[in-house]
């Protein structure tokens, strides 16, 4: 007596390309995220410290990577990742100095502050001198204190700056407050990133194999 052992195969079909209004859909809302992400890390220089921010950072990397596997699979997923993140970089460092400068702006007052102290610091190789300003009534400049990169400033100094009443952001030279200019190069470096969402989108799309 033979047995017959049947051997079925069995053929599992790949997914299907997305519709137009799927792709448009789980594009934009990579769009949002990531432009979100973005300006919330913009703001978190302004009311992060640095252990905060650098966490934050982490975390819209991670987000990034798992947003853009699965709009675009791996290939282009893992392309698209390290385009966001480069591109978000670049737009957040301006946009952050930006954002540090808006409050001067809006509300900061203007003043011939007095150097009280001068402190040495060097970060990396990188040599930084931290300046203690007072106002000419003898109370201390509110915020942080200024970052005086050349060594330019000595105790009796008198240096004029824009600063925060609130004491939310430390004070900075008139000169150095320009936070359309910096806001611009942010704006031109967010639609790159945009650009690189889309293309991702598509490309993924496009990407994927069809039934058959």
């Amino acid at each position: 007596m033979s047995t017959q052992t049947a051997t079925e195969t069995r053929t599992v079909p790949h997914r299907a390309l997305r519709s137009g209004w799927q792709t448009a859909l789980y594009t934009g809302g990579a769009a949002l995220l990531t432009l979100g992400g973005l300006f919330g890390l913009i703001l978190g220089e302004v009311y992060l410290n640095a252990w905060a921010l650098t966490g934050l950072a982490l975390c819209y990397a991670l987000m990034t990577a798992v947003v853009f596997l699965f709009v675009a699979g791996i290939d282009v997923g893992c392309q698209a990742t390290v385009a966001v993140c480069v591109l978000a970089g670049l737009a957040w460092l301006p946009g952050a100095s930006s954002a540090v400068q808006l409050p001067l702006v809006l509300h900061g007052h203007t003043t011939n502050a007095l150097v009280v102290s001068v402190e040495h610091t060097i970060i990396d190789r990188d040599q930084r001198w931290y300046v203690t300003l007072g106002q000419p009534d003898g109370a201390p400049v509110p915020g942080p204190r200024l970052l005086d990169r050349d060594n330019r400033l000595h105790p009796g100094d008198s240096v004029r700056v824009v600063f925060d009443p609130d004491g939310v952001v430390g004070p900075l030279r008139p000169g150095d407050v320009h936070p359309a200019r910096d806001a611009s190069w942010s704006i031109g470096f967010a639609a790159l990133l945009l650009g690189a969402v889309g293309w991702a989108g598509w490309y993924g799309h496009r990407k994927r194999p069809q039934i058959g």
